[in-house]
C-alpha cells in the first residue's frame, strides 16, 4: 500500500505529541526521530505524487504526447503485495494494461489476473 503525504504527517503528528508526553527521555527522543522520519517520507510521497501528475518530456520518445512508459521502467513498478485489496489489484492491472505491449508486461497482466481472479473467488464463495 502506498501511504499518501497527509498519512505520513498525520502519524509524524502524533509522534511529537507523543513525545511531549512521554516521561522516559530515550522513548520521547526515539519518538521524536521517527516523527522526523515520517516528515520526510511526507516529503518523498508529495514529490511522487508531483512527479506522477507532471511527465517528463522526453524529446527522443517517438510521440511526445504518449503517456506509454517504455518497457524498459516497468520493473520500478510497485506490485501490490499478495494481501493488499482486490480494488489495489485491480489499479495494479489497470495502469500495466496502458503500458506498450512487451513479453514483460503480458506477464505481469496475466500473474495480475490470476490473483484478481482468486481474490473475487475467495470474496464470492
Amino acid at each position: 500500500m502506498r501511504y499518501t503525504e497527509q498519512q505520513h504527517l498525520e502519524m509524524a503528528e502524533r509522534l511529537d505529541k507523543r513525545s511531549k508526553t512521554e516521561s522516559d527521555s530515550k522513548k520521547a527522543a526515539r519518538q521524536k526521530t521517527m516523527a522526523s522520519v515520517f516528515r520526510r517520507l511526507a516529503k518523498k510521497a508529495a514529490e511522487k505524487s508531483l512527479q506522477t501528475r507532471t511527465p517528463a518530456f522526453d524529446e527522443h520518445a517517438p510521440s511526445a504526447t504518449s503517456s506509454l512508459p517504455d518497457p524498459k521502467w516497468i520493473g520500478l513498478i510497485d506490485s501490490p503485495g499478495p494481501f493488499e485489496s482486490l480494488e489495489d489489484w485491480e489499479a495494479y492491472l489497470d495502469e500495466l494494461q496502458t503500458m506498450r505491449d512487451h513479453d514483460l508486461v503480458r506477464s505481469l497482466i496475466d500473474e495480475a489476473e490470476k490473483i484478481i481472479a482468486e481474490k473475487r473467488r475467495r470474496a464470492n464463495p
